[in-house]
């Protein structure tokens, strides 16, 4: 996910030309929701489903509220009802 994102930024601040801008704008787009489906995971605490798993998903849901501008735990009191 995040070398969408860094190919984004790549894009905007290397180049000069209107189609790579506008190219940047899609993969920015694609980053935030494939991130988005991150922080969906996250929220159903399901971003780590086996032990072997070394994810922490509470810094996980900090880097999608910060990316994203959504709490996962809003997310969680507004989706699981």
């Amino acid at each position: 996910v995040f070398s969408i994102f860094s190919c984004s930024m790549a894009l905007l601040f290397k180049t000069e030309y209107f189609a790579a801008h506008m190219a940047s704008a899609v993969l920015l787009g694609i980053f935030w929701q494939q991130f988005a489906f991150v922080g969906h995971d996250c929220g159903h605490m399901s971003a780590r489903t086996h032990a072997r798993d070394k994810i922490d998903v509470p810094k996980l849901g900090a880097l999608v509220t910060f990316f994203n501008g959504i709490s996962v735990s809003w997310w969680n009191a507004t989706n699981n009802v």
